[in-house]
């Protein structure tokens, strides 16, 4: 997607980029940057209107320096879930918090059921260690159906 990015029309790079984020279920953490740089050029993505108030956002990630990163969940158990090893097993991780102003939020999506917000890291003040979560400890997953590789808690 970065690559394509300047060949996209300016007026079709809000769809495309929406499109490929509700696609797009890997680690974004090194292109973190130019998430947020086409975030900003392509405009307010997701389905609904951005919040007019700031939101209390959660981010499960496996390692501390991950706290930074674009995609944060309104929902405590999505975030506890990913922080988890999420769809990779039980790896263990942290949970953290932050109030999000609004000017920091970039987008939301809802079709995977995780209250997913797009968010510029550098514009959030600094996140608050909610929960670490032990290698093998046991976290509902956040809805039944989301399972893509099978893996059994």
């Amino acid at each position: 997607m970065i690559k394509i990015w300047p060949l996209v029309p300016p007026d079709q790079r809000r769809q495309v980029l929406a499109n490929h984020w509700i696609c797009c279920d890997g680690n974004l953490w090194r292109y973190r940057r130019a998430v947020v740089a086409m975030s900003r050029d392509a405009g307010y993505l997701g389905e609904s209107e951005c919040p007019q108030e700031p939101v209390r956002l959660y981010r499960g990630c496996y390692a501390p320096r991950e706290a930074q990163g674009v995609s944060w969940t309104a929902d405590l158990k999505v975030a506890r879930w990913f922080g988890s090893g999420g769809r990779f097993g039980k790896l263990g991780g942290w949970v953290y918090t932050v109030v999000a102003p609004v000017d920091a939020i970039l987008g939301r999506f809802t079709e995977r059921e995780e209250d997913e917000y797009v968010v510029d890291p550098s514009l959030l003040p600094r996140p608050r260690k909610v929960e670490i979560i032990r290698e093998g400890q046991h976290v509902e997953p956040y809805h039944k159906g989301y399972n893509p590789l099978g893996i059994q808690p």
